[in-house]
């Protein structure tokens, strides 16, 4: 019974050991794991945020643009001028659609509005809609200098759109 006894108690303790050492293993590969992991997540998301970064400075060059064949075209303005003065702008609405057509735009969001904000024009995807608030909504806020540009993201029919707003030379 003795000898029983004394292999229990090594038996113990050299399992103790081993569990001992097999927590401590788990813990430091856990810990260099977690860096890993922490790491290589840290990695992929600043490249994510380059490559964003390059789209975004693609994709406002492109829009500005067509925004600069929008705002430098005489005929836009006379056209937007008639349009302010009379109830129907059709022959707006047509010169912006081939200017439009000429830039290669296809989808998009495009809204004049007066200097007060209210919109004159609303064209989504190259088709007028309703010439709603929602969509020149912060146009007027934008800033006062109509030669500036401001920058901003807006929802528009459930769509997320990138805006720019220029004003008319």
């Amino acid at each position: 019974l003795l000898d029983v006894g004394f292999r229990i108690k090594l038996l113990i303790a050299l399992v103790g050991s081993v569990a001992l050492l097999g927590l401590a293993s788990l813990a430091v590969v856990r810990y260099y794991t977690d860096r890993q992991v922490e790491s290589v997540v840290h990695r992929a998301a600043d490249r994510a945020l380059r490559g964003l970064a390059e789209v975004e400075r693609l994709r406002r060059a492109d829009l500005g643009r067509i925004a600069g064949r929008l705002t430098g075209s005489i005929r836009i303005a006379a056209a937007l001028d008639a349009a302010l003065g009379e109830a129907d702008a059709g022959e707006f609405v047509d010169q912006v659609r081939y200017e439009l057509t000429l830039a290669e735009l296809q989808q998009g969001l495009v809204v004049f509005a007066d200097r007060t904000g209210r919109p004159v024009v609303t064209l989504l995807n190259g088709e007028r809609v309703a010439d709603s608030e929602e969509a020149a909504e912060g146009l007027a806020q934008a800033g006062a200098d109509p030669d500036a540009v401001a920058i901003g993201y807006r929802v528009f029919h459930e769509t997320l759109f990138a805006v720019q707003r220029h004003g008319l030379e």
